[in-house]
């Protein structure tokens, strides 16, 4: 009789663009990872494509993996800044509310 494990798959994670599931059947005698993920196609010059495969190539890595790695990045970069642009506004509209509470102080409570 063999025992059978259901895990996650740590570092499965795609591109946020791509819908994916992942499941790792572990037992005695063998390791079997069952992934699915969305394919995203998109027009680019050939120029453009060219130029991506030859850095892909210089990298060691498939054209597919080098678009993934660079797109990850740029979502990356994208939600560091989302979450700075939030972070000033709740800021600044904190720094408001205090203000205005500034001008309660004198107000005979105290």
């Amino acid at each position: 009789m063999h025992t059978m494990h259901i895990a996650s798959c740590p570092g499965a994670a795609f591109a946020n663009f791509e819908t994916q599931s992942c499941i790792t059947l572990l037992s005695d005698n063998f390791d079997i990872t069952f992934v699915t993920a969305a394919t995203l196609s998109f027009r680019a010059p050939a120029e453009f494509a060219e130029q991506t495969k030859a850095l892909a190539k210089s990298l060691s890595m498939t054209s597919s993996d080098y678009v993934r790695e660079a797109v990850r990045e740029k979502n990356e970069r994208a939600l560091r800044q989302r979450m700075v642009f939030l972070s000033a506004t709740l800021s600044a509209r904190h720094l408001a509310e205090n203000l205005s509470l500034d001008g309660s102080t004198g107000d005979g409570l105290g």
